[in-house]
Protein backbone atom coordinates (compact mmCIF):
# COMPACT_ATOMS: atom_id res chain seq x y z
CA UNK A 1 0.00 0.00 0.00
CA UNK A 2 1.18 3.48 -0.80
CA UNK A 3 -0.36 5.81 1.78
CA UNK A 4 0.28 8.79 -0.48
CA UNK A 5 -2.08 7.26 -3.06
CA UNK A 6 -4.93 6.50 -0.64
CA UNK A 7 -7.94 8.79 -1.14
CA UNK A 8 -8.21 11.18 1.79
CA UNK A 9 -11.15 12.93 3.41
CA UNK A 10 -10.70 15.79 5.87
CA UNK A 11 -13.63 16.08 8.29
CA UNK A 12 -14.47 19.66 9.22
CA UNK A 13 -17.44 21.39 10.78
CA UNK A 14 -18.55 24.21 8.50
CA UNK A 15 -18.78 26.46 11.56
CA UNK A 16 -15.05 25.93 12.23
CA UNK A 17 -13.21 27.47 9.26
CA UNK A 18 -10.29 28.19 11.60
CA UNK A 19 -9.69 24.48 12.04
CA UNK A 20 -9.95 23.92 8.31
CA UNK A 21 -7.25 26.54 7.73
CA UNK A 22 -5.01 24.73 10.21
CA UNK A 23 -5.45 21.29 8.65
CA UNK A 24 -4.85 22.70 5.17
CA UNK A 25 -1.29 23.58 6.18
CA UNK A 26 -0.81 20.12 7.72
CA UNK A 27 -2.00 18.46 4.51
CA UNK A 28 0.31 20.70 2.49
CA UNK A 29 3.22 19.62 4.71
CA UNK A 30 2.39 15.99 3.95
CA UNK A 31 1.91 16.90 0.27
CA UNK A 32 -1.46 15.12 0.26
CA UNK A 33 -4.50 15.87 -1.86
CA UNK A 34 -7.81 15.52 -0.05
CA UNK A 35 -11.52 16.13 -0.20
CA UNK A 36 -13.13 18.26 2.49
CA UNK A 37 -16.09 16.52 4.09
CA UNK A 38 -18.55 18.82 5.84
CA UNK A 39 -19.02 17.13 9.20
CA UNK A 40 -22.44 16.23 10.51
CA UNK A 41 -23.00 18.75 13.28
CA UNK A 42 -24.83 17.38 16.32
CA UNK A 43 -22.86 19.34 18.93
CA UNK A 44 -21.58 16.09 20.44
CA UNK A 45 -19.39 13.10 19.63
CA UNK A 46 -22.26 11.44 17.81
CA UNK A 47 -21.71 13.80 14.90
CA UNK A 48 -18.16 12.51 14.56
CA UNK A 49 -19.37 8.91 14.32
CA UNK A 50 -22.10 9.85 11.86
CA UNK A 51 -19.56 11.72 9.74
CA UNK A 52 -17.25 8.71 9.58
CA UNK A 53 -20.14 6.43 8.64
CA UNK A 54 -21.23 8.87 5.93
CA UNK A 55 -17.69 8.92 4.54
CA UNK A 56 -17.58 5.12 4.42
CA UNK A 57 -20.91 5.06 2.58
CA UNK A 58 -19.66 7.74 0.15
CA UNK A 59 -16.44 5.80 -0.47
CA UNK A 60 -18.38 2.60 -1.15
CA UNK A 61 -20.73 4.40 -3.53
CA UNK A 62 -17.74 5.83 -5.40
CA UNK A 63 -15.95 2.47 -5.52
CA UNK A 64 -13.03 3.58 -3.36
CA UNK A 65 -11.34 0.50 -1.86
CA UNK A 66 -9.17 2.44 0.57
CA UNK A 67 -9.75 5.78 2.24
CA UNK A 68 -8.11 7.78 4.97
CA UNK A 69 -10.29 9.89 7.26
CA UNK A 70 -8.45 12.79 8.86
CA UNK A 71 -9.95 15.02 11.54
CA UNK A 72 -9.41 18.76 11.19
CA UNK A 73 -7.47 18.91 14.48
CA UNK A 74 -4.80 16.46 13.28
CA UNK A 75 -1.19 17.59 13.63
CA UNK A 76 1.65 15.77 11.88
CA UNK A 77 4.93 15.57 13.74
CA UNK A 78 8.12 16.53 11.85
CA UNK A 79 9.06 12.85 11.49
CA UNK A 80 5.63 11.83 10.14
CA UNK A 81 6.74 11.40 6.52
CA UNK A 82 9.64 9.07 7.31
CA UNK A 83 7.59 7.16 9.90
CA UNK A 84 4.84 6.51 7.34
CA UNK A 85 7.42 5.30 4.82
CA UNK A 86 8.74 2.83 7.41
CA UNK A 87 5.21 1.67 8.27
CA UNK A 88 4.41 1.15 4.58
CA UNK A 89 7.37 -1.21 4.28
CA UNK A 90 6.30 -3.16 7.38
CA UNK A 91 2.66 -3.59 6.36
CA UNK A 92 3.31 -4.38 2.71
CA UNK A 93 1.31 -7.47 1.87
CA UNK A 94 -0.70 -7.44 5.11
CA UNK A 95 -4.45 -7.30 4.66
CA UNK A 96 -6.37 -5.27 7.22
CA UNK A 97 -9.71 -3.51 7.53
CA UNK A 98 -8.77 -0.54 9.70
CA UNK A 99 -5.40 1.09 10.29
CA UNK A 100 -5.39 3.60 13.12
Amino acid sequence: MNINEVYKFVVNLDRRPDRFESIKSEMAYMNWDYEKFSAIDTNDHGGCSLSHIAIIKKAMAEGLDEVMVIEDDCVFMPYAKSLLEDIEKQIDGIEFGVFN
